[in-house]
């Protein structure tokens, strides 16, 4: 009975297809090739996973395996403090006022001797007003006898000048060459003529020369009958023709040589006159000449120039506006000027100061030193006056005083009243900055401190090299502060309360490298 399967239906009772169906999984199970690389895989992953941990392992401690660098290191000195609150005073110290930046020097430019000195100590001048002459009477002819040879130059270009423009002329109208050529050709022609003419003279002297000898000869044939006179006459007469004949004769040998000479003038001018050789060489002649004269004019002019420079010179001004400090010089005295063989003072007439610009050298003691930063306060008292002046620090000197243990401080008067004078003695009071605390109140204050000897140069900044957490070298820009004591310097920004230096060690470090800190007394480099 069916049950309504198609499948069923169709297949016959009594037939077992459980016998068609194949086990892949066992005949996979079955293969011999499939076994030994199941085989080979249990064996070799265990292998592979444990290569990759040790690998990994090596790997996140290679640091543990490199050479590291024995160094000593020492932690950062730490100065605790308390900040004054604003206005308070630190310390007093004594100074004396000076012209700020420094006095300035009325300096003779050239040598001489003065003739009268027209200010007085204290006086008050204005720049460029007149403070002292010199002799100027050799300055003064020195300027004339330069005057007169630049007029002579000027003369002398002009006269270059006239040369150059006539040279021109004859070179763009060549009216000589051509007058020459015109003579040339007209001599010429006068030869022509004269030689077209001479065979006309030749047979008129010819008859005349027969004529006279055919007379001589019939009166000498009857001398006898004439008289002796008329014979001479004749014989005269015949001599004249033959001379004239003769003569004749000649020129036309002249006129044949003449003609040929004339030929090759009128030739030689007409190239002349194409080339013009001497007319362009006359041209730059006078240009070389016209550029001299200008040459030797103009060194003329700087001579004046330089002349009524040193008559300027004279007279001695005041360089700024201000008062006359010192005056050095007095009627008579002798000024080397400029000469580099002088003395240091040797030209100086006088020193001046501008009175609303005045600082005050202050000397300060060296336990004090640390406490003057730039653009501190001052409170400046001094005798000559009531009130208190104010001021502000600008810079110290680069050296301290030996014999008073103490360091020079400039400080700017702000300002400053007329009454002040250089060389007052004052008394100056450092003011402490402003404090931490908004409120004014004093506030602690914690500097980090460093050895002088641990800091390098590079590039115009200060480096230190430091410790990290990590044990590694790190070279550290820093800013630094005021000098505290011999040994030991402020650190403004660079380095942190738990920084540690290296102070030992230091020669074969680089940047990053690996430290392994060493106790610090075993080293001895601070």
């Amino acid at each position: 009975m069916s049950n309504g399967n198609p499948s069923e239906s169709s297949v016959p009772s009594g037939l077992n297809l459980q016998g068609l169906v194949r086990n892949r999984d066992a005949a996979i199970a079955s293969s011999p090739r499939t076994r030994s690389l199941g085989r080979l895989l249990r064996g070799a992953l265990p292998l592979w996973i444990i290569g990759g941990f040790v690998s990994l392992l090596v790997w996140t401690t290679r640091e543990g395996w490199l050479p590291a660098h024995d160094v000593t290191v020492v932690p950062v000195v730490i100065a605790a403090a308390q900040e004054q609150a604003s206005g308070t005073p630190l310390f007093q110290t004594a100074g004396w006022i000076e012209p700020s930046p420094s006095a300035v020097k009325a300096t003779a430019l050239t040598d001489g001797v003065v003739s009268e000195v027209l200010v007085v100590a204290g006086q008050a001048v204005t720049a460029g007003q007149p403070i002292a002459k010199l002799i100027d009477t050799d300055a003064q002819l020195a300027l004339r006898r330069a005057i007169a040879v630049r007029d002579l130059r000027h003369a002398e270009l002009d006269q270059a000048e006239a040369t150059a423009a006539a040279a021109a002329q004859r070179l763009k109208y060549p009216v000589h060459l051509q007058a020459q050529v015109a003579q040339g050709e007209a001599a010429l022609a006068r030869s022509e003529i004269e030689a077209a003419k001479l065979p006309y003279l030749l047979q008129t002297a010819e008859a005349e020369r027969s004529f006279a000898e055919k007379l001589l000869s019939n009166r000498e044939a009857a001398k006898e009958s004439l008289a002796g006179r008329l014979v001479d006459e004749a014989r005269n007469q015949r001599d004249a023709a033959l001379a004239a004949w003769e003569e004749l004769e000649q020129r036309q040998t002249r006129l044949v040589a003449e003609q040929s000479a004339l030929r090759d003038q009128v030739a030689a001018v007409k190239q002349q006159l194409a080339l013009c050789v001497s007319e362009h060489q006359a041209v730059a002649e006078s240009n070389a000449a016209v550029a001299a004269a200008r040459a030797r004019l103009t060194e003329a002019e700087v001579d004046v120039e330089h002349a009524q420079l040193v008559v300027e010179r004279m007279t001695i001004r005041a360089p700024i506006s201000g008062r006359i400090l010192e005056r050095l010089v007095e009627p008579g005295s002798s000024l080397m000027g400029i000469d580099k063989g002088g003395g240091h003072e040797s030209s100086t007439i006088a020193t001046l100061y501008d009175p609303a610009s005045l600082q005050v050298r202050a000397d300060v003691r060296l336990e004090d030193f640390s406490k003057v930063v730039p653009d501190q306060e001052i409170r400046i008292e001094t005798a000559s006056l009531p009130g208190k002046l104010r001021g502000r620090v600008l810079l110290s000197t680069s050296t301290a005083n030996i014999q008073k243990n103490t360091v020079e401080v400039k400080v700017a008067i702000i300002d400053p009243p007329d009454v002040l004078r250089p060389e007052m003695l004052v008394t100056a009071t450092f003011l402490a900055l402003e404090a931490n605390d908004s409120q004014g109140q004093v506030a602690p204050v914690t500097r980090v401190l460093i050895p002088r000897a641990l800091l390098t140069e590079s590039e115009g900044q200060s480096q230190v090299w430091v410790m990290t957490p990590e044990q590694r070298a790190e070279k550290r820009s820093v800013k630094l502060g005021q000098p505290q004591g011999e040994n030991l310097i402020q650190v403004v920004t660079g380095l942190t309360l738990t920084d540690k230096l290296i102070v030992a060690g230091r020669e074969s470090l680089s940047q990053g490298a690996r430290v392994r800190p060493r106790p610090a007394d075993s080293h001895s480099e601070l």
